[in-house]
């Protein structure tokens, strides 16, 4: 998949590993029975850090207004699919985090936990994705854990988690 220009320059700004979003392209179309998901994998939580939560001073260029299209567009993708996806959206404090997560997993059966860049790939949020981990293995013993490194590799991260 050709980067379009702009997120060229996010993927260059934020560079791997420094808690920004960077794209990938698996090169696989999600369109073969082995990635199609089944009716375990079908139920995913996909968590991410609240777009009010992210710094964007570590990423100029970058906005609000910009990550919400992202996401948003990565939403329709993971619905058009077939995932039965539920997106939790956290907040960057721990505490405030796991009652948000907690809220979002009430009454549900999820077999598959997607938990994103912005949680996982930011010093800063080690804590946050130590409480996220640890609630999901809590309340849902034998969940699937899937890692995006933005919106537009969730897909990919919940396909990866279906064949499983």
């Amino acid at each position: 998949m050709a980067l379009g220009l702009a997120a060229a320059a996010i993927a260059l700004i934020t560079g791997a590993g420094a808690g920004g979003y960077v794209m990938a392209d698996s090169g696989s179309s999600g369109d073969t029975p082995a990635e199609r998901p089944t009716a375990r994998s079908r139920a995913a939580l996909t968590i991410g850090l609240r777009p009010d939560a992210v710094d964007y001073r570590k990423n100029p260029g970058f906005d609000e207004a910009t990550l919400m299209k992202r996401i948003e567009a990565a939403q329709a993708a993971i619905r058009d699919a077939g995932f039965d996806a539920v997106p939790c959206a956290v907040s960057a404090i721990p505490d405030e985090a796991e009652r948000q997560l907690r809220e979002c997993m009430a009454g549900r059966p999820f077999g598959v936990a997607m938990i994103g860049g912005g949680v996982r790939l930011a010093a800063e949020h080690t804590v946050l994705l130590e409480r996220i981990v640890n609630t999901l293995n809590d309340t849902t013993p034998g969940i699937t854990f899937c890692f995006n490194t933005g919106p537009e590799t969730s897909i990919d991260a919940l396909r990866r988690a279906a064949r499983r």
